[in-house]
Formats: C-alpha cells, structure tokens, sequence
C-alpha cells in the first residue's frame, strides 16, 4: 500500500472544497477520472505541466498543492 502524500491529500481536500469530482476535474484539465483517482491515492504522480493546470484550477499555487501544512 502507497504512503498518501501531501500532494494527493491536498488535492482531494481541495478538490471537494470547491465541490468538485474527480470527473469534472479529469474533464477541465484533460484527461480520465481514473487517473485524478490515482493521484489521490498517490499511485502516480501528474507532470508539472499538469500540476500547473491543476493549481490553476484549484485557485492555489503548485507550492501549495505539496505543503505539508494544507496549502490555502
């Protein structure tokens, strides 16, 4: 079993506070649900690319999205 990280911990958190799904979120920043669940539960990691796009979303800042204190 994979150790949840601070990234996929904020993520999710994140994600719901601004009442979104993993399906939406897969939809805004390209691709399937399937791979923002696994980034929940840290089974991969997305590209930086992608972590921008993610932060972009989430109204945060990549930095943010790895805090071990939360993020915003």
């Amino acid at each position: 079993m994979k150790t949840v990280t601070p990234f996929s911990n904020n993520l999710r958190r994140l994600r719901e506070e601004r009442g979104l799904t993993q399906g939406r979120v897969g939809d805004i920043v390209g691709v399937n649900w399937v791979t923002v669940s696994r980034w929940e539960r840290s089974e991969t990691e997305p590209s930086f690319a992608m972590l921008e796009k993610l932060a972009q979303l989430l109204g945060v800042t990549v930095a943010d999205l790895f805090a071990t204190n939360g993020g915003s």
